[in-house]
């Protein structure tokens, strides 16, 4: 029920986080500079910012009836900094 992008929260997903090419491109430049400066291949990663899109229809018709958007956003935020999420 958790889709990859907002196409799919669209067509009945429940909800996605995802990241904009304006986030992906900057985050592109960060790993260039850093390569640049070093010439070590930096690590992958996510890009810092990112999105939720939560279909609140489907989302009601599964039980959930009240999403703190912003608390799940700090929550993956957090998770991302102390490092308890897969990298890519």
């Amino acid at each position: 029920m958790i889709g990859p992008g907002p196409a799919f929260v669209k067509a009945g997903s429940m909800a996605s986080v995802y990241s904009d090419l304006d986030a992906y491109l900057i985050e592109l430049e960060s790993l260039i500079e850093s390569y640049l400066k070093s010439a070590d291949i930096p690590e992958p990663r996510w890009p810092k910012n990112f999105r939720l899109m939560i279909n609140d229809n489907v989302a009601r018709s599964l039980g959930y009836l009240e999403i703190d958007r912003d608390a799940i956003l700090e929550k993956i935020k957090n998770d991302e900094i102390t490092g308890n999420i897969p990298k890519p």
